[in-house]
């Protein structure tokens, strides 16, 4: 975990606006970064980063982090991108989270094929299978004949143990 000196040390050069969620420099760094520039660089992992160097240590801190800790000055283990993207830095676009909360709020991912999490086609049955996870255990939630069936009781599922860490759903 990064230490909270970097933090206080990176608001020292911007300006955080928590309505669009965007730092600015608030000084000439280089001729790169200008005072009003945006600030920040993607970087591998699809977040928005902010790099400090303090003596000769350097960090490269993530922008919705750094959103967090300017607006409510503390540093919780996990921050949740309601709208799952990772570069809306609005103060009202972000929450603490467990691991198992901030793993409830995802997109679908890239190689699924139904369109909808934990719904799936059973080639043995010919039926829509649906599951949901819950603390790292996978719950069986029946094997539908209709779609809009197996989507419907997915989404039950999602309500009942999601609560509002649903993808996309603010409390």
């Amino acid at each position: 975990m990064v230490e909270e000196r970097f933090y206080k040390e990176v608001l020292r050069h911007v300006n955080y606006n928590p309505i669009t969620g965007l730092f600015t420099w608030n000084k000439y760094r280089s001729r790169n970064a200008k005072k009003g520039d945006v600030a920040g660089s993607l970087g591998n992992r699809g977040y928005l980063q902010i790099g400090v160097t303090i003596g000769s240590k350097k960090k490269k801190l993530l922008a919705h982090r750094i959103a967090w800790y300017c607006v409510n000055k503390s540093l919780p283990n996990i921050i949740d991108h309601i709208d799952c993207n990772k570069l809306n830095n609005k103060i009202n676009n972000l929450r603490v989270a467990s691991q198992s909360q901030n793993a409830m709020n995802k997109p679908n991912q890239a190689n699924n094929k139904s369109g909808m999490r934990g719904v799936c086609w059973d080639k043995k049955r010919n039926k829509w299978y649906v599951y949901i996870n819950i603390n790292k255990k996978r719950r069986h939630l029946g094997r539908f004949d209709s779609y809009d069936d197996a989507v419907q009781i997915r989404l039950d599922a999602e309500k009942e143990f999601f609560k509002y860490f649903r993808h996309g759903v603010n409390g």
